[in-house]
């Protein structure tokens, strides 16, 4: 299949502390030896690192500029030509425990003192951040949030990884609809008209909760996958 263009998975897996399975959107999920081994090929791909509360919800997340050392001792860089994303997940709690099980002077260092970094020093909240308000697009911090919030589609009979969606806001922009976390969604490009022209509604009722609304049937309810979702236990 060749290089994924997006792997996600988690930090303590990356780093061999548990075999939790990594996801290939939206192909499914992979034995965390492969999801290592592809990250391994994927050190100029675009990195990012996602926090999730106790129920494997996106509370924050943003961009990792460092790389694990390599055996050269060359820096890598980011090479938009290859494309690609890395997703690590990170539960909330878990960062300082996850480093202090890293050796000391070990390959990952870097990547565990930039996400450290983060996690002391939050930058920019997207969802109270008012600079994208009045654009028409949003920017990429929150461009980039939204991807991670939403994970996939929110149409209900679409997996389609959210990288690869609109973001549409569900109050129009030319009515007046603000460019805020609060109003934006991820429908893939054909779901998309369903609702600015074929006559169906999208409502937020409550936080990762969409609700389309159609004619034919009156609900059609759809909810964010979690980021970091329980591993099934054998019985």
């Amino acid at each position: 299949m060749g290089d994924p263009p997006e792997i996600r998975i988690e930090l303590a897996t990356l780093l061999g502390l548990n075999q939790h399975p990594g996801e290939i959107p939206p192909w499914g999920y992979v034995p965390a030896a492969h999801a290592r081994h592809l990250v391994d090929d994927m050190h100029t791909a675009q990195w990012r690192y996602v926090l999730c509360d106790a129920d494997g919800r996106a509370v924050g997340g943003g961009l990792i500029r460092s790389r694990p050392d390599t055996t050269s001792g060359r820096p890598v860089r980011r090479d938009p030509r290859r494309g690609g994303i890395v997703e690590i997940a990170i539960p909330i709690g878990q960062l300082a425990g996850i480093t202090a099980a890293h050796p000391k002077g070990g390959p990952w260092e870097p990547v565990l003192a930039e996400l450290a970094h983060h996690a002391d020093h939050p930058g920019r909240d997207p969802d109270t951040d008012t600079r994208d308000t009045t654009r028409r697009a949003p920017g990429a911090v929150l461009r980039r949030w939204i991807e991670l919030r939403d994970r996939q589609c929110v149409h209900p009979c679409c997996r389609a990884p959210a990288r690869t969606t609109d973001q549409d806001h569900r109050i129009g922009h030319a009515h007046g609809g603000p460019t805020i976390p609060a109003n934006l969604s991820t429908p893939r490009r054909p779901d998309h008209p369903l609702k600015d022209e074929g006559g169906r509604a999208l409502h937020q009722p409550d936080p990762g909760g969409n609700v389309w609304t159609s004619p034919p049937r009156p609900h059609h309810q759809s909810r964010r996958p979690p980021v970091h979702p329980p591993v099934p236990h054998p019985q």
